[in-house]
């Protein structure tokens, strides 16, 4: 396989740029469920939106009621499973694949975003199952939403360097 000194540039700036800045707190994990690792959470205006991981779909199931979980699945082996939650009301929350795209002279990522599940609205009550495939350092899945003020918000799943536990990172 050739690598040419431009895709090993781009990874290698990728990768510190994303493990650079964490938005969620990245404490360790020692108050937490045994289904759910560290939180990733977003602070906007009208809501925190946060994902935690879920070791055991059947446990998390089992739980919290197959018939109350709104799960989002993908058809391939063994994805990472997030929980997604919300304090306050979102709109259309989509899940996105992500292609990278370049960055801006002042080191902003950008992406190419294909919109692969639809949820119109979600509420602090619902609880939703997303399942993801994590490919390399580059972000390739997405999440974006409408908070109450309007605006859209837009976030890459990324896991942790140091942990590997889930993050929300605004692009």
């Amino acid at each position: 396989m050739n690598i040419n000194f431009r895709s090993a540039a781009i990874t290698a700036l990728t990768s510190a740029a994303l493990f650079s800045v964490c938005l969620a707190d990245c404490s360790p994990a020692s108050a937490q469920q045994p289904t759910a690792a560290s939180p990733a959470a977003v602070q906007t205006k009208a809501a925190k939106v946060k994902v935690f991981q879920v070791h055991s779909r059947e446990a998390f199931l089992a739980k919290y009621g197959a018939d109350k979980v709104r799960q989002l699945r993908i058809d391939e082996p063994n994805p990472l499973i997030l929980r997604l939650s919300t304090d306050a009301p979102i709109k259309d929350l989509r899940i996105l694949d992500l292609t990278f795209k370049n960055f801006d002279d002042k080191g902003k990522i950008h992406f190419d975003e294909k919109e692969r599940i639809l949820v119109s609205e979600v509420n602090p009550e619902d609880i939703i199952l997303i399942d993801l495939i994590i490919y390399g350092d580059i972000p390739n899945n997405g999440i974006s939403y409408t908070d109450a003020d309007g605006t859209v918000k837009r976030f890459s799943v990324n896991l942790n360097g140091e942990d590997g536990t889930p993050q929300l990172q605004k692009y």
